[in-house]
């Protein structure tokens, strides 16, 4: 946000472009936020419940990282192939954290 000569209240913009700027300024809030919790100070003072929910917030910086990304290729009027690999690599990453994790604990324990 910034305050324009002629206007007296922060000027917002509610265009794509903003879209995308507000999506990367709270993912960086969400990121430092994380970054001062991650560590053993943090988890006593906070306590093991408040802790893991701060770090669940990894959950959202990840949706808001990625919203970020794709914002700025569709502004920059990217090749839309360029888009769709953006997209990919999200689903993979996505993928691999809720299924293939989940079975490779899974066939570990089985094997053990």
């Amino acid at each position: 946000l910034f305050l324009r000569d002629n206007m007296e209240f922060p000027y917002v913009r509610f265009d794509m472009f903003g879209a995308a700027n507000y999506t990367g300024l709270i993912a960086t809030f969400i990121l430092i936020a994380l970054f001062a919790t991650s560590n053993d100070w943090a988890l006593q003072k906070l306590g093991i419940k408040r802790w893991k929910l701060v770090q669940r917030w990894n959950y959202l910086l990840f949706f808001m990282v990625g919203l970020h990304g794709i914002l700025y290729q569709t502004i920059e009027k990217r090749v839309a192939l360029l888009v769709f690999i953006f997209v990919g690599i999200l689903a993979t990453v996505l993928f691999f954290r809720f299924f293939w994790f989940s079975f490779s604990k899974a066939v570990v324990i089985y094997i053990s």
